[in-house]
């Protein structure tokens, strides 16, 4: 049942990074507001910080083959620390992405 919904997790935390949750408003040089609707993953990369994204997928990575392992039947001792490690890993790397792209403010010059 855990591995299931930690797969789950994984897949909302890929498509939440993926969906344009901010809005980046600036002034033209002519006067009018220009409005922008960003990605978590490009203010991440405009932070020059994907090297959290690239950690995150290694992260996903590893809790998904290792609860399709438990799924599969392995009941093995370190199987189980592994996925519940990198489980909890995925979701902490995910909050410091979100806490990091809420807080970056994108520059239009």
């Amino acid at each position: 049942m855990w591995s299931v919904l930690s797969i789950l997790a994984n897949i909302v935390y890929i498509l939440i990074l993926n969906a344009s949750l901010y809005t980046d408003r600036a002034a033209m040089p002519n006067g009018e507001i220009r409005e922008w609707h960003h990605s978590p993953l490009y203010r991440l990369n405009s932070a020059d910080q994907m090297f959290l994204f690239y950690f995150l997928l290694v992260c996903i990575a590893v809790s998904a083959v290792t609860a399709i392992m438990k799924l599969a039947g392995m009941r093995s001792d370190t199987v189980h620390k592994v996925w519940l490690i990198s489980s909890i890993l995925c979701a902490a790397v995910f909050l410091l992405i979100m806490i990091i792209t809420g807080n970056t403010h994108v520059k239009y010059a």
